[in-house]
């Protein structure tokens, strides 16, 4: 079973090609506020190397982690529609 990551992105991503290759890895969602949306896309070519697809969802600046955990709940409820 592969997973789908979400986590938050405020200016760089530590990517941990050890964790992904230990933790199987469908897709992974960035939720990152728009000052770091170029940096984000960016990160986007170190998951290229392991063909994960990102998907970068763009939050306001303000009120960051109450809008990281609506998203979250959002992609959840989706993931969970697909598999039904």
């Amino acid at each position: 079973m592969k997973h789908v990551v979400i986590a938050p992105f405020q200016g760089r991503y530590q990517f941990g090609s050890r964790g992904i290759k230990e933790f199987p890895t469908e897709k992974v969602i960035l939720l990152t506020p728009f000052e770091h949306l170029a940096k984000a896309r960016a990160s986007q070519k170190e998951f290229a190397r392991f063909k994960i697809p990102v998907e970068i969802v763009e939050l306001e600046s303000e009120n960051i982690s109450r809008k990281y955990s609506k998203k979250s709940a959002t992609s959840r409820k989706r993931k969970r529609e697909r598999t039904s």
